[in-house]
This record gives C-alpha cells, sequence and structure tokens, in this order.
C-alpha cells in the first residue's frame, strides 16, 4: 500500500524516517523544522523547531519502548526531542 504525506516545511524535505513500530515518520528540513507524522492517520502530530541551522537528518531510538527522535543540523547541533 503506498501511502503520501504532504510535509508542511518551507523547504525540500532532505530526510525521513520511520519509528521502530511504522506508526509515525519524521522528517526534517532546511527550514530547520522537524515534524513527526501518524502514519495511519496521515496528520502532523508534532512540528518541532529549535534549530538555528538546516537539519539534515532525523533517527528515531531503535526501543520501540522509548518514544524518542534525534535531530542532526548542518551547525553540528544534535537534540532530542
Amino acid at each position: 500500500e503506498l501511502r503520501a504525506w504532504r510535509a508542511p516545511h518551507k523547504a525540500p524535505v532532505a530526510h525521513a524516517t520511520f519509528d521502530p513500530t511504522g506508526t509515525l515518520v519524521a522528517t526534517c528540513a532546511a527550514d530547520r523544522a522537524v515534524h513527526v507524522f501518524d502514519v495511519d492517520r496521515g496528520y502532523v502530530t508534532h512540528a518541532l523547531r529549535g534549530h538555528g541551522a538546516p537539519v539534515g537528518r532525523v533517527a528515531f531510538h531503535p526501543d520501540a519502548q522509548r518514544l524518542l527522535l534525534f535531530s542532526a543540523a548542518a551547525d553540528g547541533a544534535i537534540i532530542a526531542w
């Protein structure tokens, strides 16, 4: 089954990743924002801002019991959300 989401970023999406359960997807972009989507319902659950530079990578903690998202920006900053 193919699904699509329209990310509310103001720049092209740089990276996207699923959480270990496959129920959430996180995206990041040069607009310095990170968004988390509910896969089944197709809406943004969290709009995360705090980076001072473009965000190029996002990763969920591999343990599904720990809902933790990491993002890395071009200035070397890493944020654990």
